[in-house]
């Protein structure tokens, strides 16, 4: 009987620890559901990760890490009150005079076209003497989607300032930006009926780019006060800049923002796929790039990784991907409401967070052209080039942050399984002492009440009844 009780506290405390332990390393690793009309999340996976090393390279260039932006907007909604809490996280350096190189301030404007479908633009070559003169800058006609373009990259404003994106790269600013995001999500309806468009992927590529600023956020939070070094992330950095050695991530913020929520984390995968499949639609106008700052070994080398990123055969630009339209409405239409969306950009009391808002609202107008049915990009402008590389950059790496948070978060509860198998153990010991104790106990009790039974003389026989 002992060795029965005993078998089952042991019995009882094999599967207590087996079953707490399962439940503890249970990982929150998203699972990560995707339309069919893009590839499944462990090819964007690799995309990405072969993608990485190439666009660190490119970033690190001088053509790729100056994007122009007018940062200097008013507000079209309501008066803004003042910057955001953390000025030095908020601020944006701009560059130089001497920063800027020399081809891009003699031409302010730069048009790369696909020469295999030069006959279908309607607009002028650049002439000698326009390059002091943004007045003679082509405008697209009122409602086109080259208009909607323009407008959302502000590459003809005479107010765009130059500003060098490994200095100023997206990082946690402690910007509250909850009506700002309020106001976008509404960008979904249409104003005319008040009525919500039944467009899925219109949310799903807003809600990346969410996904995509928290992403970066957490793992780039904020700088130690004293930095010596001994604090940092494992991110890349950007661009070589070295930066991310002076930020520390946040857990906390991670599981607040998107740990938990599969379908963010999903809204993030299809967006990059989206970016990759606009490098392989515009891919004849990249190759006309020749990425001129001056510097002519470096324009060399940009101009190599850049064709070495465009010789990649990526799971995201398969036929069945790429015809694939990304909207069903008119493309003009769809551009309309991302031009709502940057205009709520303007709002942003944050200079980096309306920098880096700007940067991929235009690398995302762009993806929407190149994907419409009822359109064919046959021309890109320098900025945007610059803001679809960098673009591509950050939701590469935001894929790659999430899963070292989710490396982060099972070591996490490795440590809370030992923990926990510490004090099973512990229990368990006792629990056994315990029951092995009344085990031995009730065994001499049994053994003194036979002694003491077989020792006890007999009854005397009862007299029968005469």
């Amino acid at each position: 009987m002992g060795s029965t009780l005993s078998s089952t506290a042991m019995l009882w405390c094999g599967v207590t620890c087996a079953v707490t332990v399962t439940t503890v390393l249970q990982t929150s690793s998203a699972s990560v559901v995707l339309p069919p009309s893009v590839p499944s999340a462990g090819e964007i996976e690799q995309d990405a990760l072969t993608l990485t090393p190439i666009l660190q390279r490119l970033q690190a260039k001088t053509f790729f890490k100056i994007f122009k932006a007018d940062l200097s907007k008013e507000c079209p909604f309501y008066a803004m009150e003042a910057m955001c809490q953390n000025p030095q996280g908020c601020s944006v350096c701009e560059c130089d005079e001497d920063d800027i190189p020399k081809p891009w301030q003699m031409k302010p404007v730069e048009n790369f076209v696909d020469r295999s479908h030069s006959e279908d633009l309607s607009f002028t070559p650049w002439k000698e003497t326009d390059r002091y003169d943004l007045s003679s800058v082509w405008e697209a006609p009122p409602g086109s989607p080259e208009a909607f373009a323009q407008l959302i990259s502000g590459e003809a404003s005479h107010k765009a300032t130059y500003v060098d994106l490994t200095l100023n790269r997206p990082s946690y600013t402690a910007y509250s930006g909850g009506h700002i995001w309020y106001l976008i999500y509404r960008e979904n309806c249409l104003e005319s009926d008040e009525t919500c468009l039944d467009e899925e992927n219109f949310y799903r590529i807003i809600s990346g780019m969410h996904s995509n600023i928290a992403a970066l956020s957490a793992e780039y939070y904020h700088v130690p006060e004293r930095h010596n070094g001994a604090i940092e992330t494992h991110g890349s950095g950007g661009g070589g800049s070295g930066v991310g050695s002076r930020y520390s991530y946040s857990m906390s913020f991670y599981k607040a923002k998107l740990g938990p929520y599969d379908d963010r984390i999903a809204n993030l995968y299809f967006t990059l796929a989206i970016l990759l499949r606009t490098v392989c639609h515009v891919s004849p106008i990249l190759e006309e790039c020749h990425c001129e700052t001056g510097n002519k070994s470096e324009d060399l080398q940009a101009r190599a990784d850049l064709f070495h990123l465009l010789n990649h055969t990526f799971a995201s630009c398969r036929p069945q991907y790429m015809d694939e339209p990304l909207f069903e409405k008119k493309s003009s239409e769809a551009l309309r409401q991302f031009h709502n969306i940057t205009r709520i950009l303007d709002c942003v009391e944050c200079e980096k967070c309306r920098l880096h808002g700007r940067l991929k609202m235009t690398a995302l107008s762009l993806a929407l052209r190149a994907s419409a049915a009822d359109y064919r990009v046959v021309s890109l402008e320098r900025n945007e080039i610059v803001a679809l590389i960098n673009a591509l950059a950050y939701f590469a790496e935001a894929i790659h942050i999430v899963r070292r948070f989710e490396s982060r978060l099972y070591r996490e509860r490795l440590l809370v399984a030992a923990g926990v198998l510490g004090v099973l153990a512990v229990t368990c010991v006792v629990f056994y002492r315990l029951v092995l104790g009344v085990a031995r106990k009730r065994k001499a009790y049994l053994s003194v009440f036979r002694v003491r039974k077989a020792s006890s003389p007999s009854s005397p026989p009862k007299d029968k009844a005469i």
